[in-house]
């Protein structure tokens, strides 16, 4: 999959794809059937805001093939903040979906569930097996309670590869899983992997489904206390987050757009000059850099930045930056992420900092910042 072809928008730091729920779960259909690596994350508020706090739980949400986001609050702030063409995709519906989808010689989606409470998985893999549809569960690993660490033994990641799995849903928690996920997807041979950790319990019956007017409405939360009452902490918790994020980041922006709408529906096209050193690159930008002017730029990244060299994006001449340059930018990070190359900007005016801190990408304007994150196997 590559990187730059994705439309991409950067919602409160993280990467988010701008992708109908149909086109979703194509995309994830594409990758069992091409057997081609996708390991999709499917960040609600409360990922997000642990993903503003931790460096290394935000960085393996960048660095997936797909980010989709789950829960209507999420959907509503990108909309807010003009992305457009953004839906809700959640794991569970991603997975309820999965189970309709028809494959060429009407061949099963096989299924590997890794994690849950003791009995969850081995109930879940016996649901999907009597249920008839789509999906047929070839295994399961209840790792316990024990450090990631543990829970990566060469017998462990043999047996789901021995499963002959087209899909690994692991349900550990969001960081844990996630960090699991990073640590060992080198050594899994399963085209699509995902933390889906409330899918397992769904699957199993111990935790049903809100009804589908709660989902639309965004009070899925409600129900989820009425079924786990241990929850409301984390969900009163969530608010305030919630709270705290519309003042410092969403209303300021939202505020900063409507000043400049006039500007932002006429927007002056996007130009570039490059200058090569070596293995590194600058590209000089000028115009506005937003959601209907980067095309261009997308090309270029796409047709001549394949290299591990460090790549600098000079923003002196740039004028209006919206999420949709900034989720680009986040490319540009993943990249480096994944080569070990550099990627860096450069004279970052007073205003053009105002725009990376409401969006929660502050972190993009350290130029050592590359130095300084862990390298992981991908």
């Amino acid at each position: 999959m590559s990187t730059h072809t994705r439309n991409v928008s950067c919602l409160l730091g993280i990467p988010v794809d701008v992708i109908s729920f149909s086109e979703a779960l194509e995309s994830i259909i594409d990758a069992v059937e091409n057997k081609s690596p996708c390991m999709f994350s499917t960040p609600n508020l409360n990922f997000i805001v642990g993903a503003l706090r931790d460096e290394e739980f935000r960085n393996s949400v960048i660095r997936s093939d797909r980010v989709f986001l789950d829960g209507m609050p999420p959907v509503w702030i990108a909309k807010l903040l003009g992305i457009r063409g953004i839906e809700k995709v959640s794991g569970s519906n991603l997975f309820e979906e999965l189970g309709k989808a028809r494959l060429p010689g009407n061949r099963k989606i096989r299924v590997f569930l890794f994690g849950g409470e003791e009995g969850v998985a081995e109930r879940a893999c016996r649901n999907i097996n009597q249920s008839g549809n789509s999906l047929e569960c070839v295994g399961f690993h209840d790792p316990g309670f024990c450090a990631v660490e543990d829970m990566g033994a060469p017998e462990t990641l043999q047996a789901i590869n021995n499963s002959k799995a087209d899909f690994l849903l692991v349900a550990l928690g969001a960081k844990k899983g996630q960090s699991w996920i990073m640590a060992n997807m080198s050594g899994v041979d399963v085209p699509v992997i995902s933390h889906l950790g409330a899918v397992i319990n769904f699957a199993a019956g111990t935790v049903a489904r809100s009804p589908g007017w709660m989902q639309t409405c965004g009070l899925e939360w409600l129900w989820r206390i009425w079924q786990e009452p241990a929850l409301w902490k984390r969900y009163w918790k969530d608010g305030i987050d919630l709270a705290q994020l519309l003042a410092s980041k969403v209303i300021p922006y939202f505020i900063w757009r409507m000043l400049h709408l006039r500007r932002l529906q006429s927007p002056v096209p996007v130009e570039y000059s490059i200058e090569a050193d070596g293995k590194s690159k600058t590209i000089y930008l000028r115009g506005d850099c937003l959601q209907g002017t980067i095309e261009p730029l997308k090309n270029l990244l796409e047709n001549e930045l394949k290299s591990r060299g460090a790549v600098t994006l000079d923003l002196k001449g740039a004028k209006l930056l919206d999420g949709s340059f900034l989720g680009l930018c986040l490319l540009l990070y993943k990249r480096a992420l994944l080569n070990g190359s550099h990627f860096t900007l450069t004279s970052v005016n007073r205003s053009q900092r105002r725009i990376f801190k409401w969006n929660c990408v502050e972190y993009l304007l350290s130029a050592d910042f590359c130095d300084a994150l862990p390298d992981r196997a991908v």
